[in-house]
């Protein structure tokens, strides 16, 4: 629910907590394996579907609450920015409680989906079947 109306696309159910700690776990050593500017490429290319490349490993994507879409490139980068700034500016203890607020509502965003009105979905069962059939 955002602004008092749900914003899920048909078919499309939030994602799991566990499932969004495994596409965190899945970025994480993705930028290992493809020694970061493969990652970095993968990241760019993701970053247009509301994805990155965990996420699209896994069939998820982020939402705008906003538009009630895929996240932009631009809606990325900001959740992005700001999730990295958090870390910076207030060491890795926010950004520890950015990833722990999804335990905090029942929308399970973190602390920078709250800040940029973003959430995180399964795609829909109909375009899970459609992509892969491309």
């Amino acid at each position: 629910m955002y602004g008092g109306r749900s914003v899920l696309p048909p078919g499309a159910t939030l994602s799991s907590r566990g499932k969004r700690l495994v596409a965190s776990v899945l970025d994480l050593v993705l930028v290992f394996v493809t020694l970061v500017v493969g990652y970095i490429v993968w990241l760019l290319i993701a970053w247009g579907r509301g994805q990155t490349p965990g996420k699209q490993l896994l069939d998820m994507y982020v939402l705008d609450l906003e538009r009630g879409r895929r996240a932009t490139r631009g809606k990325m980068f900001r959740r992005w920015f700001v999730s990295n700034l958090l870390g910076i500016l207030f060491q890795p203890w926010l950004a520890l409680v950015d990833a722990l607020w999804i335990f905090s509502n029942r929308e399970k965003q973190r602390l920078t989906d709250k800040i940029v009105h973003t959430i995180v979905i399964d795609a829909p069962s109909d375009s899970r079947r459609k992509g892969r059939s491309r």
